[in-house]
């Protein structure tokens, strides 16, 4: 969604049948996307559960393991806080960035092909 807000006295552009339609068409597609994702994701998410616990318990220290020409591990990326649009806004920027110092880190499953 855009993020400019309309001033007083703004002139307000003009929309055709057209653009509103098209508009429309844009939303249909992306919803049905979504959807098509969701079902990808929920078939995906029995294999997934299994290669994490496959590496949690045969990837050691290093939580990598090498299986028929694929490398599957379990990464760490940057936490993310999920609220910090409003805190920024309620607080400061500065606050915001010793929150986002201070996030723990998030997992997540990493498969590769082997080279």
């Amino acid at each position: 969604m855009s993020t400019s807000k309309a001033k007083p006295g703004d002139a307000a552009p003009y929309v055709t049948k057209s653009e509103i339609e098209e508009y429309l068409a844009y939303e249909e597609e992306r919803k049905s996307l979504e959807r098509q994702a969701a079902a990808l994701e929920n078939k995906a998410a029995p294999l997934k559960t299994r290669f994490v616990k496959f590496v949690e318990c045969q990837g050691g220290k290093a939580r990598t393991v090498l299986r028929s020409g694929f490398v599957l591990s379990i990464k760490e990326r940057a936490g993310r806080v999920a609220w910090k649009d409003k805190y920024v806004e309620l607080t400061s920027v500065e606050a915001s960035e010793v929150l986002i110092a201070n996030c723990p880190p998030s997992t997540y499953l990493d498969v590769q092909r082997a080279a």
